[in-house]
Order: structure tokens, then sequence, then C-alpha cells
């Protein structure tokens, strides 16, 4: 008896809670976007592209920038600081973003329904600045090069030096 109560009351639990499961299904946060940069030259373009739901007709993005100093006239999306587009047939959106001003400048795209998908943050260096190019990482490979060249004339010099020696033997 008690397993036919408890088993009815998870099936009543069940469909009181699908609707909500459904509802919820559609969340932001299981989108993604990406940037062609996150650390650019002032006036340099940075495509800002975002995978949303295939239900969703339009995607909005809006650049804000910081320091809050920095006008809206230095950020153009197709000449405005919001735009939106409207999405393809997988929900997806793509956004050409010039920056035009030094600063730290977050990307936020929200759906039809004002959800926000996702954000992204682009850091903007001044023009001729040092920190406008990529950070060089990783090691050269002139020094393994030139080890690697000496190791090779050495193995070439014993050799022949071994040669040489055997003849004068024989």
């Amino acid at each position: 008896m008690n397993r036919r109560i408890g088993a009815t009351a998870a099936a009543a639990a069940a469909l009181v809670l699908a609707p909500a499961a459904a509802a919820s299904a559609y969340e932001a946060s299981d989108f993604d976007s990406t940037v062609t940069a996150t650390s650019v030259a002032a006036g340099q373009a940075v495509n800002y592209y975002i995978d949303g739901p295939v239900v969703n007709d339009e995607i909005t993005v809006t650049v804000t920038s910081s320091p809050t100093s920095i006008p809206d006239s230095a950020i153009a999306i197709a000449g405005t600081a919001t735009m939106t587009k409207a999405t393809d047939a997988n929900g997806d959106a793509s956004f050409a973003i010039t920056l035009s001003a030094a600063g730290t400048y977050t990307f936020t795209a929200v759906d039809a329904e004002g959800d926000v998908i996702n954000t992204q943050a682009v850091a903007v260096a001044a023009a001729g600045s040092p920190s406008a190019t990529l950070p060089v990482t990783g090691s050269s490979a002139t020094p393994l090069a030139l080890g690697g060249g000496a190791l090779a004339l050495a193995g070439i010099g014993t050799v022949l030096f071994a040669k040489r020696r055997n003849q004068a033997r024989i």
C-alpha cells in the first residue's frame, strides 16, 4: 500500500514538474559565443559569433566600455553601439565590431526574449602601443638549430678521424 502511495506521489510530482522542466529546457547558458580576438589594436575589427537557439529569430548585441568615459562614437557595429540581426536557420548570427578607443569592452548577446545568451570581453590597446600585438610565446629555434648543427659537425669529425686512424693502422 505504501509503495502505491509513493508511486502515485512520484507520478503526480513528475506531472507537475514536467511543464517546468520543458520551460527551462531553453536556457541561454546552453549557447556559446566566440570573438576572433580578445586583444586588438584600436580601429581593428573584431568578429563576434553567437551560437544561439534555433527557435530564436533575432539576436541583439550591445557593447559597453570600461572606462565609461569612452564615448559611444568609439564603438561601431555597422555604425551603432547596439545592433539586432536576424539569425540564420541554426539560430546563429555574426557581428563585425570595430572599437576605435583603448579600453576594455564587453559584448553581450541577447535573444529575442531578452535572455542573455553569452558575453565576451575584448581589450583594446592604443594604436601603435606594444601591447597592441600578440605576446611572443614559446622558445626560439635558433639555439636548438645551432646545437644540432654543432653535434652533426662533431659526429662527422669523429667519423673522419676514426676513418683516418684506421687507414693509418693498415
